[in-house]
Protein backbone atom coordinates (compact mmCIF):
# COMPACT_ATOMS: atom_id res chain seq x y z
CA UNK A 1 0.00 0.00 0.00
CA UNK A 2 1.52 3.50 -0.88
CA UNK A 3 1.96 6.29 1.07
CA UNK A 4 0.79 9.74 -0.30
CA UNK A 5 3.10 12.96 0.19
CA UNK A 6 2.21 16.07 -1.37
CA UNK A 7 3.96 18.89 -2.08
CA UNK A 8 1.91 22.32 -2.17
CA UNK A 9 3.40 25.49 -3.53
CA UNK A 10 2.04 28.77 -4.98
CA UNK A 11 2.23 27.42 -7.66
CA UNK A 12 1.35 23.42 -8.23
CA UNK A 13 0.40 20.55 -5.74
CA UNK A 14 2.75 17.33 -6.82
CA UNK A 15 1.41 14.05 -5.42
CA UNK A 16 4.78 11.75 -4.16
CA UNK A 17 3.78 7.70 -4.22
CA UNK A 18 5.82 6.33 -1.49
CA UNK A 19 6.79 2.54 -1.05
CA UNK A 20 4.54 2.34 -3.97
CA UNK A 21 4.38 -0.47 -6.61
CA UNK A 22 5.00 0.11 -10.59
CA UNK A 23 1.59 -1.79 -11.57
CA UNK A 24 0.03 1.17 -9.56
CA UNK A 25 0.35 3.33 -12.63
CA UNK A 26 -2.49 2.27 -14.59
CA UNK A 27 -4.86 3.82 -12.35
CA UNK A 28 -3.08 7.14 -12.03
CA UNK A 29 -3.00 7.00 -15.71
CA UNK A 30 -6.66 6.68 -15.83
CA UNK A 31 -7.19 6.48 -19.36
CA UNK A 32 -5.05 9.48 -20.31
CA UNK A 33 -2.80 9.35 -23.26
CA UNK A 34 0.50 8.79 -21.91
CA UNK A 35 3.81 9.09 -23.38
CA UNK A 36 7.33 7.20 -21.42
CA UNK A 37 11.04 8.08 -21.97
CA UNK A 38 13.33 5.25 -20.75
CA UNK A 39 17.13 4.59 -20.73
CA UNK A 40 18.51 1.56 -22.22
CA UNK A 41 19.93 0.14 -18.83
CA UNK A 42 16.07 0.67 -17.51
CA UNK A 43 14.94 -0.95 -20.57
CA UNK A 44 17.02 -3.80 -20.63
CA UNK A 45 16.21 -4.94 -16.72
CA UNK A 46 12.18 -3.62 -16.82
CA UNK A 47 11.20 -3.00 -19.97
CA UNK A 48 8.99 -6.19 -20.01
CA UNK A 49 7.02 -4.46 -16.76
CA UNK A 50 6.97 -1.28 -18.21
CA UNK A 51 3.36 0.11 -19.10
CA UNK A 52 2.32 -0.14 -23.11
CA UNK A 53 2.54 2.84 -24.36
CA UNK A 54 4.53 4.65 -26.60
CA UNK A 55 7.95 4.61 -25.68
CA UNK A 56 11.40 6.11 -26.77
CA UNK A 57 14.72 4.49 -25.24
CA UNK A 58 17.62 6.92 -24.70
CA UNK A 59 21.30 5.87 -23.86
CA UNK A 60 21.97 5.87 -20.82
CA UNK A 61 24.55 8.43 -18.91
CA UNK A 62 24.91 12.45 -17.99
CA UNK A 63 26.34 13.07 -22.09
CA UNK A 64 22.41 12.95 -22.94
CA UNK A 65 21.68 16.15 -21.28
CA UNK A 66 21.56 18.10 -24.57
CA UNK A 67 19.99 20.14 -26.48
CA UNK A 68 19.86 17.62 -29.29
CA UNK A 69 18.15 15.34 -27.01
CA UNK A 70 15.53 17.30 -26.28
CA UNK A 71 14.85 17.91 -29.75
CA UNK A 72 14.61 14.08 -29.92
CA UNK A 73 12.02 13.39 -27.10
CA UNK A 74 9.99 16.79 -28.69
CA UNK A 75 9.92 14.52 -32.24
CA UNK A 76 9.19 11.51 -30.57
CA UNK A 77 5.92 13.10 -29.04
CA UNK A 78 5.04 15.27 -32.45
CA UNK A 79 5.47 12.01 -34.08
CA UNK A 80 3.25 9.89 -31.63
CA UNK A 81 0.05 13.16 -32.06
CA UNK A 82 1.19 14.49 -28.51
CA UNK A 83 -0.90 17.08 -27.54
CA UNK A 84 -1.46 20.15 -24.76
CA UNK A 85 -3.15 17.08 -22.57
CA UNK A 86 -1.02 14.67 -22.91
CA UNK A 87 1.21 13.55 -19.85
CA UNK A 88 4.98 12.89 -20.46
CA UNK A 89 6.02 10.28 -17.99
CA UNK A 90 10.26 10.23 -17.32
CA UNK A 91 11.41 6.66 -16.01
CA UNK A 92 14.89 6.35 -15.20
CA UNK A 93 17.83 8.24 -13.09
CA UNK A 94 18.50 12.28 -12.42
CA UNK A 95 19.31 12.61 -16.11
CA UNK A 96 15.90 11.05 -17.50
CA UNK A 97 13.98 13.22 -15.04
CA UNK A 98 16.12 15.85 -16.10
CA UNK A 99 15.17 15.63 -19.47
CA UNK A 100 11.32 14.60 -19.38
CA UNK A 101 10.88 17.32 -16.51
CA UNK A 102 12.59 20.18 -18.92
CA UNK A 103 10.60 18.75 -22.33
CA UNK A 104 7.26 18.68 -21.05
CA UNK A 105 7.57 22.24 -19.69
CA UNK A 106 8.41 23.63 -22.74
CA UNK A 107 6.11 20.99 -25.43
CA UNK A 108 3.61 23.37 -26.35
CA UNK A 109 4.48 26.14 -23.74
CA UNK A 110 3.85 23.04 -21.25
CA UNK A 111 2.23 19.40 -20.87
CA UNK A 112 2.23 17.58 -17.77
CA UNK A 113 5.20 15.09 -16.30
CA UNK A 114 5.00 12.70 -14.07
CA UNK A 115 8.25 10.75 -12.76
CA UNK A 116 9.00 6.82 -12.20
CA UNK A 117 12.50 7.32 -10.14
CA UNK A 118 14.58 3.90 -10.80
CA UNK A 119 17.68 5.04 -8.81
CA UNK A 120 17.99 5.49 -5.21
CA UNK A 121 19.96 9.52 -6.32
CA UNK A 122 16.81 9.86 -8.28
CA UNK A 123 13.96 9.11 -5.50
CA UNK A 124 15.49 11.26 -2.93
CA UNK A 125 16.86 14.49 -5.28
CA UNK A 126 16.32 14.26 -8.89
CA UNK A 127 12.87 13.77 -9.11
CA UNK A 128 11.00 15.88 -6.18
CA UNK A 129 11.08 19.80 -6.72
CA UNK A 130 10.55 20.58 -10.19
CA UNK A 131 13.90 21.60 -11.21
CA UNK A 132 14.62 20.23 -14.60
CA UNK A 133 17.81 21.28 -16.87
CA UNK A 134 20.70 20.60 -19.56
CA UNK A 135 23.90 21.14 -19.50
CA UNK A 136 25.44 23.37 -22.23
CA UNK A 137 29.60 23.50 -23.02
CA UNK A 138 30.56 22.72 -19.90
CA UNK A 139 28.51 24.29 -17.57
CA UNK A 140 26.09 21.76 -15.53
CA UNK A 141 22.29 22.68 -15.76
CA UNK A 142 22.72 25.72 -16.56
CA UNK A 143 19.82 25.88 -19.18
CA UNK A 144 16.56 24.81 -17.00
CA UNK A 145 13.15 25.08 -15.55
CA UNK A 146 11.37 24.92 -12.40
CA UNK A 147 8.43 23.26 -12.72
CA UNK A 148 6.92 20.87 -10.62
CA UNK A 149 5.39 17.27 -11.70
CA UNK A 150 2.24 16.13 -11.49
CA UNK A 151 2.71 13.26 -9.40
CA UNK A 152 5.86 11.06 -8.31
CA UNK A 153 6.00 7.03 -8.48
CA UNK A 154 8.80 5.48 -6.27
CA UNK A 155 9.32 2.08 -6.08
CA UNK A 156 12.16 0.13 -3.72
CA UNK A 157 12.07 -2.81 -5.95
CA UNK A 158 13.78 -1.33 -8.56
CA UNK A 159 16.85 -0.85 -6.63
CA UNK A 160 18.21 -4.06 -6.37
CA UNK A 161 19.46 -4.07 -10.12
CA UNK A 162 21.66 -0.72 -8.84
CA UNK A 163 25.70 -2.09 -8.68
CA UNK A 164 26.99 -0.96 -4.94
CA UNK A 165 28.25 2.60 -6.42
CA UNK A 166 24.81 3.99 -7.24
CA UNK A 167 23.16 2.88 -4.17
CA UNK A 168 26.39 5.17 -2.33
CA UNK A 169 25.56 7.71 -5.10
CA UNK A 170 22.07 7.51 -3.65
CA UNK A 171 23.34 7.64 -0.08
CA UNK A 172 25.49 10.70 -0.58
CA UNK A 173 22.24 12.39 -0.91
CA UNK A 174 20.81 11.13 1.95
CA UNK A 175 23.29 12.05 4.24
CA UNK A 176 23.36 15.61 2.90
CA UNK A 177 19.44 15.66 3.64
CA UNK A 178 20.64 14.44 7.31
CA UNK A 179 23.43 16.67 7.48
CA UNK A 180 21.50 20.34 6.64
CA UNK A 181 18.16 19.29 8.40
CA UNK A 182 17.82 16.47 11.11
CA UNK A 183 20.71 15.17 13.34
CA UNK A 184 18.86 12.08 14.38
CA UNK A 185 18.86 11.10 10.68
CA UNK A 186 22.39 11.28 11.02
CA UNK A 187 22.36 9.19 14.28
CA UNK A 188 20.15 6.34 12.02
CA UNK A 189 22.77 6.16 9.16
CA UNK A 190 25.57 5.48 11.53
CA UNK A 191 23.73 2.91 13.15
CA UNK A 192 22.32 0.85 10.55
CA UNK A 193 24.86 1.52 7.66
CA UNK A 194 25.69 -2.14 7.13
CA UNK A 195 21.52 -2.75 6.78
CA UNK A 196 21.44 0.63 4.56
CA UNK A 197 24.65 -0.81 2.15
CA UNK A 198 21.97 -4.09 1.77
CA UNK A 199 19.36 -2.56 0.98
CA UNK A 200 16.75 -3.32 3.66
CA UNK A 201 13.76 -2.41 2.84
CA UNK A 202 12.50 -0.93 6.29
CA UNK A 203 16.02 1.26 6.41
CA UNK A 204 15.25 2.37 2.66
CA UNK A 205 11.59 3.51 3.18
CA UNK A 206 12.73 5.35 6.27
CA UNK A 207 15.61 7.36 4.49
CA UNK A 208 13.76 7.85 1.21
CA UNK A 209 10.25 8.59 2.97
CA UNK A 210 12.66 11.52 5.53
CA UNK A 211 14.71 12.66 2.35
CA UNK A 212 11.27 13.44 0.53
CA UNK A 213 10.00 15.04 3.73
CA UNK A 214 13.17 17.37 4.14
CA UNK A 215 13.49 18.17 0.16
CA UNK A 216 9.68 19.04 -0.06
CA UNK A 217 9.77 21.40 3.35
CA UNK A 218 12.89 23.65 1.39
CA UNK A 219 11.16 23.53 -1.73
CA UNK A 220 7.82 24.34 0.12
CA UNK A 221 9.26 27.61 1.49
CA UNK A 222 11.45 28.59 -2.01
CA UNK A 223 10.30 26.83 -4.99
CA UNK A 224 11.86 29.22 -7.35
CA UNK A 225 15.49 28.94 -5.68
CA UNK A 226 15.70 31.92 -4.86
CA UNK A 227 17.54 32.14 -1.07
CA UNK A 228 16.71 28.84 1.36
CA UNK A 229 16.20 25.86 -1.29
CA UNK A 230 20.08 26.90 -1.77
CA UNK A 231 20.81 25.27 1.38
CA UNK A 232 20.14 21.90 -0.81
CA UNK A 233 23.31 22.79 -2.30
CA UNK A 234 25.04 21.53 0.16
CA UNK A 235 27.97 19.79 -1.33
CA UNK A 236 27.05 20.65 -5.00
CA UNK A 237 29.24 23.87 -5.47
CA UNK A 238 32.46 21.69 -5.39
CA UNK A 239 30.72 18.34 -6.19
CA UNK A 240 29.14 20.10 -9.66
CA UNK A 241 33.09 20.70 -10.42
CA UNK A 242 34.50 17.88 -9.72
CA UNK A 243 31.93 15.95 -12.00
CA UNK A 244 32.92 18.24 -14.77
CA UNK A 245 36.77 17.62 -14.52
CA UNK A 246 37.62 14.12 -12.92
CA UNK A 247 34.73 12.33 -14.39
CA UNK A 248 33.20 10.49 -11.42
CA UNK A 249 29.36 10.38 -10.60
CA UNK A 250 27.44 12.96 -9.10
CA UNK A 251 27.34 11.04 -5.54
CA UNK A 252 30.84 10.22 -5.18
CA UNK A 253 31.54 14.18 -6.61
CA UNK A 254 28.45 15.87 -3.92
CA UNK A 255 30.64 13.21 -1.02
CA UNK A 256 33.81 15.02 -1.60
CA UNK A 257 31.81 18.40 -1.91
CA UNK A 258 30.35 17.83 1.56
CA UNK A 259 33.99 17.16 3.10
CA UNK A 260 35.35 20.61 1.69
CA UNK A 261 32.48 22.36 2.85
CA UNK A 262 32.74 20.70 6.53
CA UNK A 263 36.59 21.32 5.96
CA UNK A 264 35.51 25.19 5.37
CA UNK A 265 33.14 25.50 8.15
CA UNK A 266 35.76 24.35 10.51
CA UNK A 267 38.23 26.88 9.16
CA UNK A 268 35.88 29.32 9.73
CA UNK A 269 35.13 28.87 13.41
CA UNK A 270 31.23 27.43 12.64
CA UNK A 271 31.53 23.52 12.84
CA UNK A 272 33.85 21.45 15.72
CA UNK A 273 36.56 19.48 14.12
CA UNK A 274 35.23 16.42 15.72
CA UNK A 275 31.91 16.66 13.77
CA UNK A 276 33.82 17.25 10.73
CA UNK A 277 35.67 13.95 11.37
CA UNK A 278 32.49 12.60 12.14
CA UNK A 279 30.70 13.49 8.59
CA UNK A 280 33.91 12.04 6.45
CA UNK A 281 33.96 8.81 8.90
CA UNK A 282 30.16 8.64 8.15
CA UNK A 283 30.51 8.92 4.35
CA UNK A 284 33.13 6.29 4.20
CA UNK A 285 31.08 3.92 5.98
CA UNK A 286 28.61 4.77 3.16
CA UNK A 287 31.03 3.52 0.34
CA UNK A 288 31.70 6.91 -0.61
CA UNK A 289 34.74 9.07 -1.03
CA UNK A 290 36.23 11.57 1.01
CA UNK A 291 39.15 13.61 -1.07
CA UNK A 292 40.21 12.86 -4.49
CA UNK A 293 43.17 13.26 -6.47
CA UNK A 294 43.26 15.84 -9.20
CA UNK A 295 44.48 19.16 -10.43
CA UNK A 296 43.89 22.19 -8.39
CA UNK A 297 43.60 24.97 -10.98
CA UNK A 298 41.18 22.61 -13.24
CA UNK A 299 38.59 22.19 -10.46
CA UNK A 300 39.26 26.20 -9.50
CA UNK A 301 38.15 27.21 -13.48
CA UNK A 302 34.97 24.89 -12.90
CA UNK A 303 33.89 26.82 -10.17
CA UNK A 304 34.62 29.98 -12.09
CA UNK A 305 31.78 28.26 -14.52
CA UNK A 306 29.53 27.64 -11.64
CA UNK A 307 26.12 29.69 -11.90
CA UNK A 308 25.89 30.86 -8.16
CA UNK A 309 29.22 32.77 -8.72
CA UNK A 310 29.35 36.34 -8.78
CA UNK A 311 32.06 38.66 -9.00
CA UNK A 312 34.86 36.83 -6.76
CA UNK A 313 32.60 35.03 -4.87
CA UNK A 314 30.53 32.04 -4.74
CA UNK A 315 26.85 31.59 -3.21
CA UNK A 316 28.00 28.41 -0.72
CA UNK A 317 26.59 26.34 1.96
CA UNK A 318 28.01 26.13 5.48
CA UNK A 319 27.14 24.03 8.38
CA UNK A 320 26.84 26.29 11.56
CA UNK A 321 26.78 22.41 13.72
CA UNK A 322 25.40 19.45 12.02
CA UNK A 323 21.50 20.05 11.32
CA UNK A 324 22.03 23.92 10.74
CA UNK A 325 23.24 25.08 7.16
CA UNK A 326 24.10 28.66 6.22
CA UNK A 327 24.52 30.30 2.92
CA UNK A 328 27.54 32.17 2.56
CA UNK A 329 29.92 34.35 0.04
CA UNK A 330 33.11 32.74 -0.12
CA UNK A 331 35.82 34.70 -1.46
CA UNK A 332 37.23 32.31 -4.42
CA UNK A 333 40.77 32.82 -2.60
CA UNK A 334 39.76 31.04 0.37
CA UNK A 335 38.20 28.68 -1.68
CA UNK A 336 41.54 28.14 -3.60
CA UNK A 337 43.10 26.93 -0.40
CA UNK A 338 40.25 24.19 0.40
CA UNK A 339 40.84 22.91 -3.01
CA UNK A 340 44.26 22.45 -2.78
CA UNK A 341 44.07 20.81 1.11
CA UNK A 342 41.91 18.24 -0.28
CA UNK A 343 43.90 17.17 -3.51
Amino acid sequence: MSKLFKIETSSYTSRIYLQACLSGLTELLAGRRAFLVTDENVEHFYGSVLPDIPRLVLPYGEETKTFATISQIVDFLLKNRADRHSLLIGCGGGVISDLTGLTAALFQRGIACAQIPTTLLAQVDASVGGKNGINFQGYKNVLGTISQPEFVLIDSSFLPTLPQREISCGLAEIAKHALIADPEMVDYLELHTRLIRELNTGCIDYLVSRSVEIKSRFVVLDEKDAGERNKLNFGHTVGHALEKVVGISHGEAVSIGICSAAAISVERGMLDLKDAVRINLLLSGLGLPTSFDADPSAILDALFKDKKRKNSEIRFVLLNGIGNPVLENIPLAELEQAIHDLC
